[in-house]
């Protein structure tokens, strides 16, 4: 059940910025510039557990640019083996791989068995993280299909990772 309510709460997400049309050029103009900005102060307090300063470049990734059955037509894969967290590159991932605000990736570490959704939300990154299901990436009524193991916010000011449940 938590698992639909996660996904409904994803598509709503993606759709309500969808809304917003023309905004997403400024968007992702605002995206290239954030890590040259101002050096920003990292966060403290016991939820913030790592930051997202990784390169994705360094990971073979394979990417596809849509989803079987995908009814949006916003949903994007991608997939790379490595020991470790998806969390580690998501900032990286999202200068790199997202080309609207208004997407949503799953990223499957196949190394470590998880399934990542990604979303944008306001300035930082939702993360929701699964176990991976074999074949689940074959469709989009399938996929995020394992067990829920937790949420987490990537703020792309200076990449901080904040475990929110």
């Amino acid at each position: 059940m938590k698992k639909y309510f996660v996904m409904l709460l994803s598509a709503a997400i993606a759709f309500s910025s969808c809304a917003c049309g023309g905004e997403t050029t400024e968007k992702t103009e605002e995206k290239k510039t954030v890590k040259t900005g101002e050096s920003v102060p990292h966060r403290t307090g016991d939820e913030i557990v790592g930051v997202s300063d990784k390169d994705v470049n360094v990971l073979d990734v394979i990417f596809r640019d849509s989803i079987r059955e995908d009814s949006t037509g916003n949903w994007r894969l991608a997939m790379a083996s490595t020991s470790e967290d998806f969390l580690s590159y998501a900032a990286s991932y999202y200068e790199n791989y997202f080309k609207s605000d208004d997407e949503t990736h799953f990223f499957i570490n196949t190394t470590l068995g998880t399934t990542a959704s990604v979303t944008k939300l306001a300035d930082m990154l939702c993360v929701y993280m699964y176990d991976h299901v074999e074949g689940e990436e074959h469709s989009a009524k399938k996929i995020p299909e394992g067990t829920y193991l937790g949420q987490y916010w990537i703020y792309l000011d200076n990449g901080d990772i904040e475990k929110i449940e």
